[in-house]
């Protein structure tokens, strides 16, 4: 597998709405001056968690990598850890260029909500 062919499989719909998301949740953070509210924090969290696991599911069907039934029950226990256990399962020492790849872009993406709303 070519590195562009790595790299097209990572920036999938599912990365990309896990991204927006967390834009949209820094743009109510910079617009209620850090005083978010607690309906807005609890629809954040409930979005991460279904962003989350669509990552996942659709990673590991545009990859081929069978998930195991206990996923599931690790991600409930585990939370945000396993994002990064599965990256690395997946994917082994590629998993260092994708996360690189997905820290620059939420990188770009703070500095231009910055630029644009701060």
């Amino acid at each position: 597998m070519t590195i562009l062919h790595r790299i097209r499989l990572d920036f999938s719909p599912a990365y990309f709405g896990l991204l927006a998301l967390w834009a949209g949740a820094e743009i109510c953070q910079t617009l209620s001056s850090d005083r978010v509210s607690w309906s807005v924090e609890s629809a954040y969290q409930v979005g991460l968690y279904n962003a989350s696991t669509w990552w996942i599911w659709s990673d590991s069907v545009r990859r081929k990598y069978p998930l195991q039934p206990v996923w599931g029950s690790i991600y409930a226990l585990f939370g945000g850890a396993i994002l990064l256990i599965y990256l690395f399962r997946s994917r082994g020492r590629w998993g260092f260029l994708t996360l690189f790849l997905y820290t620059l872009s939420f990188i770009i993406v703070s500095f231009t909500l910055s630029f644009l709303f701060g």
